[in-house]
Protein backbone atom coordinates (compact mmCIF):
# COMPACT_ATOMS: atom_id res chain seq x y z
CA UNK A 1 0.00 0.00 0.00
CA UNK A 2 3.04 2.26 0.94
CA UNK A 3 4.75 1.85 -2.22
CA UNK A 4 1.31 2.10 -4.72
CA UNK A 5 0.67 5.53 -2.87
CA UNK A 6 3.96 7.13 -3.63
CA UNK A 7 3.83 5.20 -7.51
CA UNK A 8 0.61 6.93 -7.61
CA UNK A 9 2.06 10.50 -6.90
CA UNK A 10 5.14 10.18 -8.71
CA UNK A 11 3.47 8.94 -11.52
CA UNK A 12 0.17 11.02 -12.45
CA UNK A 13 0.91 14.19 -10.06
CA UNK A 14 4.21 15.29 -9.36
CA UNK A 15 6.75 14.16 -11.87
CA UNK A 16 6.69 15.28 -15.91
CA UNK A 17 8.28 11.46 -16.15
CA UNK A 18 10.22 12.32 -19.03
CA UNK A 19 12.39 15.12 -20.22
CA UNK A 20 10.66 15.33 -23.53
CA UNK A 21 9.51 18.67 -24.85
CA UNK A 22 5.70 19.69 -23.97
CA UNK A 23 5.72 16.78 -21.26
CA UNK A 24 4.87 18.71 -18.00
CA UNK A 25 2.94 17.10 -14.68
CA UNK A 26 -0.09 17.04 -13.54
CA UNK A 27 0.15 19.55 -11.47
CA UNK A 28 2.16 21.76 -13.40
CA UNK A 29 -1.51 23.02 -14.59
CA UNK A 30 -1.32 25.19 -11.42
CA UNK A 31 1.87 27.18 -11.96
CA UNK A 32 3.21 26.47 -15.77
CA UNK A 33 2.07 29.31 -18.32
CA UNK A 34 -0.33 29.19 -21.30
CA UNK A 35 1.56 29.10 -24.55
CA UNK A 36 2.23 32.96 -26.28
CA UNK A 37 4.05 35.82 -24.44
CA UNK A 38 3.65 34.78 -20.92
CA UNK A 39 5.87 31.41 -21.74
CA UNK A 40 9.28 32.13 -21.25
CA UNK A 41 9.92 28.79 -22.20
CA UNK A 42 9.96 28.55 -25.85
CA UNK A 43 6.70 26.12 -25.77
CA UNK A 44 8.66 23.38 -23.84
CA UNK A 45 6.33 23.66 -20.87
CA UNK A 46 3.61 25.73 -21.48
CA UNK A 47 -0.06 23.86 -21.40
CA UNK A 48 -2.82 24.99 -23.54
CA UNK A 49 -5.95 24.81 -22.99
CA UNK A 50 -7.33 21.29 -23.32
CA UNK A 51 -4.12 19.69 -21.78
CA UNK A 52 -4.93 22.52 -18.98
CA UNK A 53 -8.53 21.04 -18.27
CA UNK A 54 -7.21 16.96 -18.12
CA UNK A 55 -4.35 17.66 -16.09
CA UNK A 56 -6.91 19.65 -13.27
CA UNK A 57 -9.27 16.94 -14.07
CA UNK A 58 -6.47 14.46 -13.18
CA UNK A 59 -5.52 16.42 -9.95
CA UNK A 60 -9.32 15.83 -8.69
CA UNK A 61 -9.47 12.23 -9.87
CA UNK A 62 -5.94 11.44 -7.87
CA UNK A 63 -6.99 12.93 -4.94
CA UNK A 64 -10.38 11.47 -4.27
CA UNK A 65 -8.37 8.33 -5.04
CA UNK A 66 -5.71 8.46 -2.21
CA UNK A 67 -8.95 9.54 0.24
CA UNK A 68 -10.93 6.54 -0.72
CA UNK A 69 -7.94 4.21 -0.81
CA UNK A 70 -6.20 5.10 2.02
CA UNK A 71 -9.62 4.82 3.65
CA UNK A 72 -10.59 1.07 2.72
CA UNK A 73 -7.09 0.07 3.71
CA UNK A 74 -5.90 2.55 6.88
CA UNK A 75 -9.71 3.30 7.42
CA UNK A 76 -9.31 6.01 10.67
CA UNK A 77 -6.17 5.81 11.26
CA UNK A 78 -4.32 9.11 11.88
CA UNK A 79 -2.20 8.72 8.50
CA UNK A 80 -2.39 7.29 5.42
CA UNK A 81 -1.16 3.89 5.61
CA UNK A 82 -2.42 3.42 9.25
CA UNK A 83 -1.38 4.63 12.75
CA UNK A 84 2.14 5.32 11.81
CA UNK A 85 4.18 7.39 9.65
CA UNK A 86 5.37 6.12 6.18
CA UNK A 87 7.17 7.11 2.79
CA UNK A 88 3.37 7.65 1.77
CA UNK A 89 3.18 10.93 4.13
CA UNK A 90 6.08 11.81 2.97
CA UNK A 91 5.77 11.72 -0.09
CA UNK A 92 2.05 12.98 -0.43
CA UNK A 93 2.42 16.14 1.98
CA UNK A 94 4.58 18.18 -0.11
CA UNK A 95 2.46 18.07 -2.75
CA UNK A 96 -0.85 18.82 -0.42
CA UNK A 97 1.41 21.99 0.81
CA UNK A 98 1.04 22.88 -2.97
CA UNK A 99 -2.35 22.07 -3.27
CA UNK A 100 -3.18 24.32 0.17
CA UNK A 101 -2.27 27.37 -2.04
CA UNK A 102 -2.26 26.56 -5.30
CA UNK A 103 -6.05 25.35 -5.95
CA UNK A 104 -7.71 28.46 -3.69
CA UNK A 105 -5.39 31.29 -5.41
CA UNK A 106 -5.04 30.38 -8.71
CA UNK A 107 -7.65 27.39 -9.67
CA UNK A 108 -10.04 29.15 -7.06
CA UNK A 109 -11.25 25.55 -5.75
CA UNK A 110 -12.96 25.46 -1.98
CA UNK A 111 -10.45 25.15 0.27
CA UNK A 112 -9.42 21.50 1.43
CA UNK A 113 -5.78 22.18 3.03
CA UNK A 114 -5.46 23.90 5.90
CA UNK A 115 -3.70 24.47 9.10
CA UNK A 116 -6.40 24.09 10.97
CA UNK A 117 -6.03 24.02 14.97
CA UNK A 118 -8.59 23.71 17.42
CA UNK A 119 -11.22 24.47 15.41
CA UNK A 120 -9.39 27.95 13.92
CA UNK A 121 -7.52 28.25 10.90
CA UNK A 122 -4.14 29.82 11.72
CA UNK A 123 -2.65 32.55 9.88
CA UNK A 124 0.75 32.01 8.37
CA UNK A 125 3.80 34.89 7.27
CA UNK A 126 6.60 33.84 5.07
CA UNK A 127 10.06 33.86 7.05
CA UNK A 128 11.86 37.32 7.23
CA UNK A 129 14.70 35.73 5.20
CA UNK A 130 12.21 35.96 1.99
CA UNK A 131 11.71 39.98 2.58
CA UNK A 132 10.72 42.77 4.47
CA UNK A 133 7.25 42.68 2.80
CA UNK A 134 6.33 39.24 4.78
CA UNK A 135 4.22 40.48 7.65
CA UNK A 136 2.42 42.15 5.69
CA UNK A 137 0.80 39.32 3.47
CA UNK A 138 -0.70 36.61 5.27
CA UNK A 139 -1.82 33.58 4.32
CA UNK A 140 -4.61 32.14 5.38
CA UNK A 141 -7.02 30.07 2.87
CA UNK A 142 -9.84 29.71 5.59
CA UNK A 143 -11.63 27.02 7.01
CA UNK A 144 -11.66 23.96 5.00
CA UNK A 145 -14.96 23.97 3.13
CA UNK A 146 -18.12 21.80 4.21
CA UNK A 147 -18.42 19.90 1.16
CA UNK A 148 -14.54 19.36 0.85
CA UNK A 149 -14.80 18.25 4.00
CA UNK A 150 -17.67 15.49 3.48
CA UNK A 151 -15.84 13.81 0.33
CA UNK A 152 -12.29 13.94 1.85
CA UNK A 153 -12.82 13.44 5.59
CA UNK A 154 -9.58 11.76 6.23
CA UNK A 155 -7.35 14.21 3.94
CA UNK A 156 -9.03 16.88 5.31
CA UNK A 157 -7.85 15.85 8.77
CA UNK A 158 -4.56 14.27 7.82
CA UNK A 159 -3.16 17.37 6.84
CA UNK A 160 -3.42 19.80 10.08
CA UNK A 161 -2.38 16.63 12.24
CA UNK A 162 1.11 16.35 10.17
CA UNK A 163 1.41 19.64 10.97
CA UNK A 164 1.48 19.05 14.43
CA UNK A 165 4.81 17.87 13.86
CA UNK A 166 7.85 20.69 13.73
CA UNK A 167 9.23 18.96 10.74
CA UNK A 168 5.85 18.74 9.10
CA UNK A 169 5.65 22.26 9.94
CA UNK A 170 8.97 23.77 9.01
CA UNK A 171 8.38 22.35 5.51
CA UNK A 172 5.12 23.73 5.08
CA UNK A 173 6.94 27.16 5.51
CA UNK A 174 9.92 26.84 3.38
CA UNK A 175 6.96 25.78 0.53
CA UNK A 176 4.60 28.55 1.26
CA UNK A 177 7.43 31.00 1.43
CA UNK A 178 8.16 30.38 -2.44
CA UNK A 179 4.65 30.63 -3.39
CA UNK A 180 3.88 33.68 -1.08
CA UNK A 181 6.86 35.62 -3.25
CA UNK A 182 5.32 35.01 -5.69
CA UNK A 183 2.18 36.44 -5.15
CA UNK A 184 3.54 39.06 -3.53
CA UNK A 185 6.03 39.71 -7.16
CA UNK A 186 2.42 39.51 -8.67
CA UNK A 187 1.35 42.41 -7.39
CA UNK A 188 4.09 44.93 -7.82
CA UNK A 189 4.41 47.07 -10.93
CA UNK A 190 6.18 45.75 -14.19
CA UNK A 191 9.34 48.14 -12.96
CA UNK A 192 9.33 47.29 -9.47
CA UNK A 193 9.35 43.18 -10.10
CA UNK A 194 12.62 41.35 -10.96
CA UNK A 195 11.04 39.02 -12.68
CA UNK A 196 10.42 39.28 -16.57
CA UNK A 197 7.31 37.53 -16.59
CA UNK A 198 4.06 37.65 -14.07
CA UNK A 199 3.58 34.44 -12.84
CA UNK A 200 -0.16 33.71 -12.13
CA UNK A 201 -2.17 36.65 -13.98
CA UNK A 202 -1.50 34.50 -17.04
CA UNK A 203 -2.69 31.19 -15.86
CA UNK A 204 -5.77 32.77 -13.70
CA UNK A 205 -6.60 34.11 -17.48
CA UNK A 206 -6.24 30.85 -18.77
CA UNK A 207 -8.50 29.53 -16.68
CA UNK A 208 -11.19 31.91 -17.10
CA UNK A 209 -11.31 31.71 -20.76
CA UNK A 210 -11.66 28.17 -20.44
CA UNK A 211 -14.44 28.91 -18.00
CA UNK A 212 -16.31 31.54 -19.74
CA UNK A 213 -16.17 29.45 -23.27
CA UNK A 214 -16.35 26.33 -22.61
CA UNK A 215 -18.85 26.38 -19.86
CA UNK A 216 -16.10 25.15 -17.11
CA UNK A 217 -14.99 22.71 -19.08
CA UNK A 218 -13.76 19.96 -16.44
CA UNK A 219 -12.84 22.81 -13.48
CA UNK A 220 -15.04 22.51 -10.73
CA UNK A 221 -16.89 25.76 -9.37
CA UNK A 222 -16.87 26.76 -5.97
CA UNK A 223 -19.39 24.44 -5.33
CA UNK A 224 -17.98 21.48 -6.38
CA UNK A 225 -20.08 20.92 -9.12
CA UNK A 226 -18.75 20.58 -12.16
CA UNK A 227 -20.89 21.85 -15.42
CA UNK A 228 -22.15 19.17 -17.57
CA UNK A 229 -24.79 20.99 -20.25
CA UNK A 230 -22.17 20.22 -22.26
CA UNK A 231 -20.21 16.90 -22.41
CA UNK A 232 -16.03 17.37 -22.02
CA UNK A 233 -15.48 16.72 -25.31
CA UNK A 234 -18.09 18.87 -27.04
CA UNK A 235 -16.42 21.88 -24.02
CA UNK A 236 -13.25 21.07 -25.69
CA UNK A 237 -14.00 21.90 -28.92
CA UNK A 238 -16.11 24.76 -28.14
CA UNK A 239 -12.77 26.50 -26.47
CA UNK A 240 -10.07 24.75 -29.18
CA UNK A 241 -12.81 26.72 -31.59
CA UNK A 242 -12.91 29.77 -29.66
CA UNK A 243 -8.87 30.14 -29.60
CA UNK A 244 -8.80 29.17 -33.19
CA UNK A 245 -11.42 31.89 -34.19
CA UNK A 246 -8.79 34.73 -31.73
CA UNK A 247 -5.77 33.97 -32.65
CA UNK A 248 -5.75 31.95 -35.71
CA UNK A 249 -4.13 29.19 -34.67
CA UNK A 250 -4.93 25.43 -35.12
CA UNK A 251 -5.44 23.60 -32.46
CA UNK A 252 -5.18 19.89 -32.18
CA UNK A 253 -9.39 18.84 -31.86
CA UNK A 254 -10.57 15.40 -30.64
CA UNK A 255 -11.91 12.96 -32.81
CA UNK A 256 -16.00 12.57 -33.38
CA UNK A 257 -17.03 9.43 -30.19
CA UNK A 258 -20.51 7.84 -29.33
CA UNK A 259 -19.81 8.63 -25.16
CA UNK A 260 -21.69 11.54 -23.78
CA UNK A 261 -22.01 13.20 -20.43
CA UNK A 262 -25.80 14.37 -19.79
CA UNK A 263 -26.86 17.30 -17.43
CA UNK A 264 -27.96 14.99 -14.28
CA UNK A 265 -24.38 13.60 -15.32
CA UNK A 266 -23.06 13.33 -11.19
CA UNK A 267 -19.55 15.64 -10.71
CA UNK A 268 -18.08 12.86 -9.33
CA UNK A 269 -18.59 10.07 -11.93
CA UNK A 270 -17.38 12.80 -14.29
CA UNK A 271 -14.37 13.65 -12.19
CA UNK A 272 -14.01 9.77 -11.83
CA UNK A 273 -14.37 8.59 -15.85
CA UNK A 274 -10.86 7.90 -17.71
CA UNK A 275 -9.48 10.54 -20.63
CA UNK A 276 -10.65 7.29 -22.73
CA UNK A 277 -14.13 7.47 -21.33
CA UNK A 278 -15.02 10.99 -22.19
CA UNK A 279 -12.45 10.37 -25.54
CA UNK A 280 -9.82 12.90 -24.27
CA UNK A 281 -6.60 12.54 -25.91
CA UNK A 282 -4.26 10.88 -22.73
CA UNK A 283 -1.94 13.72 -21.43
CA UNK A 284 1.60 13.43 -21.57
CA UNK A 285 2.71 13.55 -17.63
Amino acid sequence: RINIMSRVHDTYVASPNCNQPHCTHTQGALYLPPPGPDDPTGGQRAIGTEERASKMKELWERWTWLEDYSSQHAGQSAYLCGNFLSIADLTWFPTAVFMEFLLVHVAEWPVLFADVQNGQTQDFFADASWGDWVQLEKWNPGPVSEKMARRFPKLSTWYPKLLQIDQFRKVRGEILGFWLRERHFDGLDADQDPRPRKRFPPIKKAIGFAVDNAKRMLWMSSTIELVADLTPRQAVREAVGAIEVSSGVQIWTPPKTAKTLSASTPPQQIAGSSLAQVGMRPTPY
